[in-house]
């Protein structure tokens, strides 16, 4: 990931990643280094997606879902990128 713009308190992150072709699920979380110590991003405990939760230990994942792109159309717009924002 890199700093794509700094907003004074807010940093906006760019990350890549590369889904494999077929369809299948990608789980993910963030870690993030302060002051020595490792905090963990990640979903709320129901996996409902939305507000995430900062804990020291075992996030809990978020969801990726990969499409093939002939069996899902609605996607197709979006297909190559995912925004997330964090509060």
């Amino acid at each position: 990931m890199s700093v794509l713009e700094n907003r004074g308190k807010e940093l906006i992150f760019r990350g890549i990643i590369h889904t494999p072709p077929e369809p299948s699920l990608l789980w993910y979380y963030f870690s993030v280094i302060k002051e020595g110590r490792t905090f963990f991003y990640g979903s709320n405990p129901q996996h409902a997606g939305g507000k995430g939760v900062v804990t020291e230990s075992n996030p809990v994942p978020y969801q990726i879902t990969v499409f093939k792109e002939r069996l899902f159309l609605p996607l197709r717009g979006i297909k190559k990128q995912l925004s997330i924002r964090f509060l």
